[in-house]
C-alpha cells in the first residue's frame, strides 16, 4: 500500500512537471578537501634523467668491456694508455651517468 502511495506521488510530481533529480547535500567549501598535487606523475626532467642514466651506465659498461678486451690490453701494454673509442666510452658514460643520476634523485 505504501509503494502504491509513493508511486501515485511520483506520476503526480512528474506530470506535474517536477523534476525527480536528487539533491546533494551541501558542503561548506572548508569541509572540501584540495585535490593532491600529481606526486606521482614523472616530470620531464626526471625521465631525461633516467634515460641519461640508463645510457650512462651502458657506456660505462662498454668502455669496461673495451678495456678488458685482448687488443685493448695489447694497446695499453705498448702505450701506457687505453685507445681513443674507450675514453670516449668511459668519459661519456660517466658524465651522462652523473647527470642522469642528478637529474633523476636530486631535482624536484
Amino acid at each position: 500500500m505504501i509503494e502504491r502511495a509513493e508511486s501515485k506521488e511520483l506520476t503526480d510530481n512528474v506530470l506535474a512537471g517536477q523534476s525527480l533529480r536528487c539533491q546533494a547535500p551541501r558542503v561548506s567549501r572548508r569541509y572540501i578537501q584540495q585535490a593532491p598535487e600529481k606526486e606521482h606523475e614523472m616530470g620531464s626532467s626526471k625521465l631525461v634523467g633516467v634515460v641519461l642514466l640508463v645510457v650512462g651506465i651502458a657506456l660505462l659498461f662498454f668502455g669496461y668491456q673495451s678495456t678488458q678486451s685482448v687488443g685493448g690490453q695489447i694497446t695499453e701494454t705498448f702505450t701506457g694508455q687505453y685507445t681513443d673509442e674507450t675514453m670516449w666510452f668511459l668519459i661519456g658514460g660517466a658524465a651522462a651517468a652523473a647527470a642522469g643520476a642528478f637529474l633523476t634523485f636530486f631535482r624536484k
